[in-house]
């Protein structure tokens, strides 16, 4: 278990070459070490520091089992303040649940904010959330809380957006009944002022009780396309379960509609805890993504890697992790891997009766270079479909 507030930056006050900041054809730099104290290396210019860039907070639970019910997960919590009360944070959650009765759920000031039901009939069932937080200048404390089962790899991440985001939200908490039809049930519209890269997350629970038939779930973007690419997120397991989509797209200026849709059954299937939000990516220092996002087959007990991402900072910094693959056909096994390099940050096997979302997130703190990968298997070599392999890294 660790919890710890990563601050500060390695700035070393060592001049290299012509770099000087404040002085505009001597400020060029590749690295930290070209800048003076209180500067850093930003997009090859030194550029101040920026203090409201230093507050992100991970918490991580390597396993933990509950005796019965809710209980708080021992090292599963982490509290921030706001600066202001137009500062919007994220809070990500992700970790995975053991096969059979266990529940998970989490808490913003004493509120439940997401939840999640064990659907898969061994091993693992995945497990992720993504909340926004804005509006309030007040501590926020965020905690996990377990009934029955095993929960693993709980990672808890929280930082501030840069300002400057177009932060754009649309969300219902409450839980809503959707029958045999294609519904639009959460519709984020927005016009950004000009062109520029958003990332783009969808989260919500469903399960597809009462009819115990099947609930399906996509997302439309503007250009009426279906994500995840051709197909769907589908479950046949009674539960709340969580999925999510994540992933980096160009807008144009202009209108740009998104629409969270649900297809029930004729005795109905629930939804709860929907969010859609998208946000600019350019007031951050960097950020990168790799996503495959066409359907792809698996095959094979061996691992194959649909997504690689290379993160070269040019000094000490905090990176924002967020992995994510669909993947899943019937009752067939999927093992899901997250990598840094050749070792592996999570990597677990679930027999799940849907297409179902398989998330990692992590604050990253380091001055090297480092590689991420997602990697998927089918144990029993039965084919298996996939799709929509990202993963985004956002330097702070």
């Amino acid at each position: 278990m660790r919890i710890r507030q990563l601050t500060g930056c390695v700035v070393l006050a060592a001049l290299v070459g012509a770099c000087i900041s404040g002085e505009e054809d001597k400020n060029r730099c590749e690295s930290d070490e070209h800048c003076l104290e209180g500067y850093r290396c930003n997009g090859a210019v030194c550029l101040p520091v920026d203090p409201a860039r230093e507050r992100a907070y991970l918490a991580s639970v390597g396993s933990f089992t509950a005796p019965g019910g809710y209980v708080d997960v021992p090292g599963g919590a982490l509290s921030f303040t706001p600066a202001t009360s137009s500062e919007v944070w994220l809070v990500l959650l992700s970790a995975r649940i053991s096969a059979g009765s266990a529940k998970v759920r989490y808490l913003v000031n004493g509120q439940t904010r997401g939840v999640g039901d064990s659907t898969a009939t061994s091993g693992w069932t995945p497990w992720q959330h993504v909340c926004p937080i804005t509006g309030s200048t007040e501590e926020q404390k965020v905690r996990v809380q377990l009934a029955a089962g095993e929960i693993a790899r709980l990672q808890i991440v929280a930082f501030p957006l840069p300002g400057g985001s177009d932060f754009q939200l649309t969300q219902t908490e409450t839980t809503r009944t959707v029958y045999a039809s294609w519904t639009d049930l959460n519709e984020l519209s927005f016009a950004p002022g000009a062109a520029g890269t958003y990332l783009v997350i969808a989260g919500w629970n469903s399960s597809d009780l009462p009819g115990k038939t099947s609930i399906k779930i996509r997302l439309r973007d503007p250009n009426g396309a279906y994500w995840p690419t051709g197909d769907v997120i589908a479950q046949h397991y009674g539960g709340f379960q969580s999925n999510l989509l994540v992933r980096s797209v160009e807008l144009p200026a202009g209108p740009a509609s998104f629409a969270l849709q649900a297809l029930g059954s004729e005795t109905g299937a629930q939804l709860s805890f929907a969010r859609v939000m998208a946000f600019r990516t350019d007031g951050l220092e960097h950020a990168a993504s790799a996503q495959r996002l066409p359907s792809f087959s698996v095959s094979t007990s061996e691992r194959i890697v649909p997504a690689t991402l290379t993160a070269s900072p040019p000094g000490e910094r905090r990176h924002v992790v967020l992995a994510n693959v669909v993947a899943g056909s019937g009752d067939t096994v999927v093992r899901a891997s997250f990598l840094d390099g050749e070792a592996a940050l999570d990597e677990y096997s679930a027999e799940i009766a849907s297409r179902a979302s398989f998330s990692y997130f992590d604050l990253i703190q380091t001055a090297r270079s480092f590689t991420l990968k997602i990697g998927l298997a089918s144990p029993a070599a039965v084919e298996l479909r996939a799709n929509d392999a990202t993963i985004h890294i956002l330097r702070l």
